[in-house]
């Protein structure tokens, strides 16, 4: 009974992260939510908020259908406390001679509302339109 429990709570929290979004935005943000996992000191502890798509309109001769996945994710830190919830943006793009999204660079904010991080990534490259 447990373990149906854990699975329909896991269920309904995954479907609350992704609500509103298209099919195509839940696969990329999950594209880019595994990739903003690897990064951190400890991945199974990551919490994802506020995610969603961006259009990244600058053209490239390698890839098509370049986007952005923005949004904050929280995790345990080395002393195994959460943190504080941290921006991300990952940019995704379709190579030429390929079918799917690759993880294309990963930024992720060092410490929360960090001014440097919005004037470098998130103010451009997160904005929606």
């Amino acid at each position: 009974m447990k373990t149906n429990l854990k699975t329909a709570s896991a269920a309904l929290v995954f479907s609350a992260i992704f609500a509103g979004c298209t099919v195509s935005e839940k696969s990329l943000l999950e594209v880019a939510q595994r990739a903003v996992s690897a990064e951190l000191k400890d991945p199974a502890s990551a919490q994802f908020s506020n995610g969603y798509i961006v259009d990244f309109p600058d053209p490239s001769t390698k890839y098509t259908q370049l986007k952005y996945a923005c949004g904050e994710v929280n995790a345990k830190n080395s002393f195994g406390a959460y943190a504080g919830a941290v921006r991300y943006a990952v940019l995704l793009g379709v190579p030429n001679n390929g079918s799917a999204h690759e993880v294309l660079s990963i930024d992720l904010e060092k410490t929360p509302r960090d001014p440097l991080f919005t004037a470098s990534f998130w103010a451009g490259n997160c904005t929606k339109s």
